[in-house]
């Protein structure tokens, strides 16, 4: 629903939710499988580039 260019993943094995998909590195070695069929660009999206522009945004505007 919100598109690649406004979701992120990242994995808390110690996470409070078991619903999680993601309950073991294994499972995230089957998303990355997953992702290999589509588009590169969108991998990129997903796995970083929308996690490193909310990071840089939000240390930009941090005060000290």
């Amino acid at each position: 629903m919100a598109g690649d260019q406004r979701v992120g993943f990242g994995t808390d094995m110690n996470g409070l939710d078991r619903r999680a998909t993601a309950t073991s590195y294994v499972d995230v070695r089957r998303i990355v499988e997953y992702w290999q069929r589509v588009p590169e660009r969108r991998i990129r999206r997903i796995a970083n580039e929308n996690y490193a522009r909310v990071l840089k945004q939000v240390m930009k505007n941090r005060t000290p």
